[in-house]
C-alpha cells in the first residue's frame, strides 16, 4: 500500500511538473495569474492574448490582432502580431511579423525597463 502510495504521488508530481512548463493553447486568449512559467499560447479562435503575471516564458503563435501583458520581467515571443500593450516592469517583448500599417506592429508601453523589438525573420536556404 505504502509503495502505491508513492507511486501516485510521483505521478501527480509529475503531472505538477509538466502542467508548470506548458500549458495548451488557450481559445479565449487569457493566461492570467500564471508565475514562473513557460507557455506557448496559439492566438487562433481569440485572435488575442492577454497575459497577467510574472516571470513567464510565453511563445505566441499563429496572427494576434491584441497581445496584452500586464506584470513584470516576462519574456514574450511573439510571431505575427498588429497591437503589443505592455503594462509592467522589465518585460521583454519580441514579434516577428507585424500585421498593422505597414507590415509592423505597433506598441503602447507603460513602465520601466521595458523592451519591444522586431526581430528578423529566419530566411529559408
Amino acid at each position: 500500500m505504502k509503495t502505491f502510495a508513492c507511486s501516485v504521488l510521483a505521478l501527480a508530481g509529475l503531472l505538477v511538473a509538466q502542467a508548470s512548463v506548458a500549458q495548451s493553447d488557450n481559445p479565449d486568449g487569457k493566461i492570467e495569474q500564471n508565475n514562473n512559467k513557460a507557455v506557448t499560447h496559439n492566438c487562433g479562435e481569440a485572435g488575442s492574448l492577454s497575459l497577467v503575471g510574472s516571470g513567464n516564458e510565453v511563445t505566441v503563435t499563429g496572427e494576434c490582432t491584441l497581445v496584452a501583458i500586464k506584470g513584470g520581467n516576462n519574456t514574450v515571443r511573439i510571431n505575427r502580431v498588429s497591437q503589443i500593450n505592455v503594462d509592467g516592469d522589465g518585460n521583454q517583448v519580441s514579434w516577428v511579423d507585424g500585421t498593422g500599417p505597414g507590415n509592423q506592429a505597433t506598441s503602447k508601453v507603460a513602465g520601466r525597463n521595458n523592451v519591444v523589438t522586431q526581430e528578423k525573420p529566419v530566411e529559408a536556404h
